[in-house]
């Protein structure tokens, strides 16, 4: 399956409702821009092997796992997100998803990452002290009734240019620490 000169793969595998898991280590995305809703709705999924994903030219991750049921961890530490300009709603739904590995890059184009994890019950573990939000005008329901999460480290968040911020930490109950310390944030 040669992949070395596709651009998108956007909805590739959207509802495939019995898919519980997939081989992707051969596949070439060098030159992919495109993943938006790429395992949208695949309820089945519950693993997914993600590391041999070169990922420079990437700029639209919009919604790639919406709504996968019972994925419980996604590694995505060799994505490089350097280009990408929305990662919204990237997990939502995923109400079994307990941990995200994000990688160790900056995210200088990032504008949106509104709803995020939104009603990610089970999320207990996310770092996205790395990220750079200095560009991100959309937060809002990043967290909301992600009710497992206890704490969270945004230390170097940048909100100075965000405009939607509500409903962040809505339903999260049992949040007990944010980790602000180094952020950024604007008063307007």
């Amino acid at each position: 399956f040669n992949t070395s000169k596709v651009t998108t793969i956007d909805n590739l595998f959207r509802n495939c409702y019995s898919l519980t898991s997939i081989n992707l280590t051969n596949f070439d995305t060098s030159k992919i821009s495109y993943m938006g809703y790429m395992f949208y709705s695949c309820y089945s999924l519950e693993s997914i092997d993600l590391s041999s994903f070169n990922t420079p030219l990437l700029s639209n991750f919009r919604m790639a796992f919406y709504n996968c049921i019972n994925l419980t961890f996604i590694n995505l530490s060799n994505f490089d997100l350097s280009s990408v300009t929305t990662i919204a709603r990237l997990f939502e739904s995923c109400t079994s998803l307990k941990t995200v590995k994000f990688p160790n890059l900056t995210t200088p184009k990032l504008s949106s990452i509104g709803s995020m994890f939104l009603n990610c019950y089970s999320l207990l573990l996310v770092d996205l002290s790395n990220f750079d939000t200095s560009q991100v005008t959309h937060m809002d329901k990043t967290f909301t009734n992600c009710r497992s999460l206890t704490s969270i480290n945004l230390s170097n968040f940048d909100t100075s240019k965000v405009t939607k911020m509500e409903m962040m930490f809505h339903g999260c109950s049992n949040l007990e620490y944010i980790n602000f310390k180094n952020a950024k944030a604007s008063l307007k």
